[in-house]
């Protein structure tokens, strides 16, 4: 495991890709120098330093012997997720064995119930993840298929032709500035509420609480930003601001490179678990090596499609056309997405805000194309089914 260690230390020092994913996994190292240079590879990160042999030398707790030692060592040819998965279970397993030891030893207990208690814990932490396809239990069934299984909307139309949004779903909301891509967010974000969302316009915050006052109140958004409010609206603002607090939405509006973004996320679930993640938007965020923007898109997209399949959190991106696609008038389609490739496969639905209504080029088991009753209020930043009275719930 030693080996395994200094293998995963010397790609990232050599590999900034590599660096920013160990630093998604935390400090997954059981050696106690390999956990002050793992701390030394997230400080040089956050830092904007890229971290190499030279600059993490620099930490004077970190033994030389330690350095030659992890750069010379045998190259990690595996799969680096899998490896750095590994170690990270391992470790999690060692300390619940080491809490579970010194428990028992506390209250009197033997040698061999020692042993007992830790080889079943053992066993229980290689207990086979694969099962028979017979075996799968009505519950998980229900979490698959049924109601339970995926969240709405807030729009009984999108969620008929999506099937609602699985709670392992990467999606991505695109179309050109002023569509409407973070009003369809935000509207569904309003019917969950401790929803995480990670902004890259700088005035983030101030914009959603507009956004989010003007969709309660009915009152143009334009009118709140600008205060423009007569004594009648300023009254509907007040009663409605308890209802903004009542969302309670985690909102971070700072440029983060992709892998602090990836740390942040991750930080967040472990403080408490959102029923959503929105990132607004792709193309805005940077940090990450490639050939070119489409490869590090393709990076990027992998990366969050996993996020979502590992946390089983539901996951909603916006994103901006290519040039191509402001050229033309009509709807959208997958190959006007920019850096269209991996945006296309890794996502589970895209939905295009198109001409103040809704089109799904892609979807789970359904039908694509304009999705019917369904407008787009601008000024009070609400999207609206046809024939019904708005409501929130």
């Amino acid at each position: 495991m030693i080996e395994l260690e200094k293998g995963i230390l010397a790609n990232a020092l050599t590999n900034l890709d590599y660096a920013f994913s160990l630093i998604e996994k935390g400090n997954i190292f059981q050696n106690k120098q390999h956990q002050i240079v793992y701390e030394t590879i997230k400080n040089c990160i956050m830092d904007k330093i890229p971290p190499t042999q030279i600059t993490v030398s620099h930490n004077k707790e970190i033994a030389q012997k330690t350095i030659i030692d992890i750069m010379t060592s045998k190259s990690i040819t595996l799969e680096h997720d899998f490896i750095m998965n590994k170690l990270y279970l391992d470790k999690r397993k060692n300390n619940i064995i080491v809490e579970a030891k010194n428990f028992i030893i506390d209250v009197g207990k033997g040698q061999e119930d020692v042993e007992r208690f830790i080889n079943n814990i053992t066993l229980e932490q290689t207990e086979s993840v694969v099962k028979n396809f017979g075996d799968v239990t009505n519950y998980e069934i229900s979490e698959t298929f049924g109601k339970d299984g995926f969240i709405t909307t807030g729009l009984d139309p999108l969620d008929e032709v999506i099937i609602g949004i699985g709670k392992t779903d990467f999606i991505v909301i695109a179309g050109k500035p002023g569509a409407g891509k973070t009003t369809l967010a935000l509207n569904i974000a309003y019917h969950h509420k401790g929803t995480l969302i990670y902004s890259y316009e700088m005035t983030a915050k101030r914009e959603i609480y507009a956004k989010t006052l003007s969709y309660l109140t009915g009152i143009d958004s334009t009118k709140i930003l600008q205060n423009s409010l007569n004594k009648a609206e300023c009254e509907k603002i007040e009663s409605a601001k308890q209802l903004v607090r009542d969302l309670n939405f985690r909102v971070c509006d700072k440029p983060l490179p992709f892998g602090d973004l990836m740390a942040s996320i991750r930080n967040e679930i472990r403080i408490k678990k959102p029923p959503l993640i929105i990132i607004d938007y792709l193309q805005r965020i940077s940090g990450i090596k490639g050939n070119n923007r489409n490869d590090q898109i393709e990076l990027m997209t992998m990366r969050m499609k996993d996020l979502t399949m590992e946390e089983g959190i539901p996951l909603i991106i916006l994103s901006q056309l290519s040039k191509d696609g402001y050229k033309t008038d009509s709807a959208p389609t997958m190959a006007d997405l920019r850096g269209s490739g991996s945006i296309a496969q890794d996502a589970n639905t895209i939905i295009f805000c198109h001409d103040d209504s809704l089109v799904i080029a892609k979807a789970r088991m359904s039908v694509t194309g304009k999705v019917n009753n369904i407008t787009f209020d601008k000024p009070r930043n609400r999207f609206l089914v046809q024939d019904q009275d708005f409501r929130y719930k």
